[in-house]
């Protein structure tokens, strides 16, 4: 067969850069939008950030006032100290999880762990630091506090303590667990346990003795917690010897514990959401509002537009490249802010009920709905709704929020999976703690209202709730 050259026509749809960009923009959320924004305005001149026309006349006031041969972007001595001292004040490093011999706690200059990451052993390492411990005693304390969770249990035996502590120091497992003791006593009270029972013990050993129930509550904890769990109360009153009211003390004070007592003193690293959508009444009318700062919005800057037919070839070559990358972008915020407000209208439209009387009166809905409502493409309507949040008289929430399932009902209008899962909550409210419903009660309980659903549908949105079982929520005292 010999080779030859033959030609065939054919159309192939291909996204350009700058359609590319704007179907990501569309992704990202209002956080991850700013960052945008400000990486855009630092790598092209062509754009401002400012809506005002004060600061380009003042600007262009200084360019036309400046000579022609001052074009550097050297910034002058005073800032550049002031960079310096800034880099200098924020560049350090961040520990997290590290080898014990690395911490010297003779030096005065101790690089403890970031707060916003790991506050309870900055806590835990600040108290160490108050301790009379000698080099090598310090060294043990180090390595136990490194091996503590966030809900400030130990997450590793002691044996792998000592395993890891060498060969820099051979430390005898006597010593260890003396210093195990030591940092037991630091705050907050229950710290560094090897169980959760272990850890109890410690708190109630931290109460003053005069405590109401205190003793009785010790010998619950050594030795009776699983009676305790299972509510197993009269066999406790038996195992014990005590009446009913010495138990209801020692199980009041026993709830006042915290089984983790680290999770309080964890400052995880805050994720802060702002609403992007705004929805009010007003004259008796739902009304839709972009909440975007001002400052937010971008304008093409009219200095350096100006410029363009004075400046050389390659600049002006330069210049209208970011021209065109500034007129693509500024059209994708708006090409996404007015998707964004498409979509919220129609989900305010489909939802009204939602508005008017809360979660309990939810729709069901999916993003064919909105797709069919709006004209736009389900896989738009997902890239809208991904991260972004609304407020409402109901509190913030995200957009796909108000996409749910349905439930059949008796009435054949169908029930949101969300509106469902808020009734088994009121309901499991509502319940007598002595007798608690069960998963199977609940289910009987929404059919009598005319939602029709399985024992293990509720089941399934009871633990999407992180609400316990009925025996676990069980209180007979």
């Amino acid at each position: 067969m010999k080779p030859a050259l033959q030609l065939r026509l054919g159309q192939q749809l291909k996204l350009t850069p700058q359609l590319q960009n704007a179907i990501r923009l569309l992704s990202l959320s209002s956080i991850e939008l700013e960052k945008e924004l400000i990486s855009a305005v630092e790598s092209n001149p062509l754009l401002t950030r400012s809506d005002s026309l004060e600061s380009q006349a003042a600007e262009a006031a200084e360019a036309a006032d400046a000579p022609n041969d001052s074009t550097s972007d050297e910034p002058s001595p005073e800032i550049i100290e002031q960079e310096t001292w800034s880099i200098s004040a924020m560049d350090m490093p961040s520990s997290g999880r590290t080898n014990s011999t690395q911490y010297d706690l003779s030096d005065t200059n101790r690089e403890f762990a970031d707060t916003d990451q790991d506050d309870l052993k900055s806590s835990l390492l600040w108290q160490l630091n108050l301790s009379n411990l000698s080099q090598q005693d310090s060294m043990i304390a180090c390595a136990l506090i490194d091996a503590v969770s966030d809900d400030g249990l130990m997450i590793e035996s002691l044996d792998t303590i000592q395993e890891s502590l060498r060969p820099d120091l051979d430390a005898e497992m006597d010593d260890i667990e003396a210093i195990l003791h030591h940092v037991q006593q630091f705050e907050p009270a229950g710290v560094c346990a090897r169980s959760i029972q272990e850890s109890l013990s410690l708190q109630l050993s931290s109460k003053p003795p005069y405590t109401p129930g205190l003793w009785v509550a010790k010998q619950i904890v050594e030795k009776h917690l699983e009676l305790l769990a299972e509510q197993k109360i009269p066999q406790l009153k038996r195992a014990l010897e005590v009446d009913q009211s010495q138990l209801e003390l020692a199980v009041e004070l026993l709830r006042s514990l915290d089984a983790r007592p680290g999770s309080a003193n964890h400052n995880q690293r805050t994720e802060y959401v702002a609403p992007e959508v705004i929805v009010r009444k007003v004259n008796d009318q739902w009304q839709v509002t972009l909440a975007r700062n001002p400052t937010a919005s971008l304008s093409i800057n009219e200095v350096y537009v100006q410029m363009i037919s004075k400046a050389s070839k390659e600049d002006t070559a330069y210049l209208k490249e970011q021209l065109q990358e500034a007129r693509w972008l500024i059209k994708s915020l708006e090409t996404r802010d007015q998707t964004l407000m498409t979509v919220a209208r129609a989900i305010v439209t489909r939802q009204t009920g939602f508005f008017e009387q809360g979660p309990s009166a939810l729709r069901p809905m999916i993003m064919k709905d909105i797709a069919e409502l709006t004209e736009l493409h389900e896989s738009t309507i997902s890239r809208i709704s991904n991260r972004k949040y609304m407020l409402t008289p109901h509190g913030v929430l995200q957009l796909k929020y108000f996409f749910s399932s349905s439930l059949s009902t008796t009435d054949g209008d169908g029930s949101s999976s969300t509106a469902v899962q808020e009734r088994i909550r009121q309901l499991i409210s509502e319940e007598p703690p002595r007798k608690p419903l069960s998963d199977n009660k609940l289910g009987l309980l929404l059919k009598a209202e005319g939602i029709q659903v399985a024992r293990r549908t509720v089941t399934k949105y009871r633990e999407a709730l992180k609400i316990p079982s009925s025996p676990q929520r069980k209180r007979l005292i």
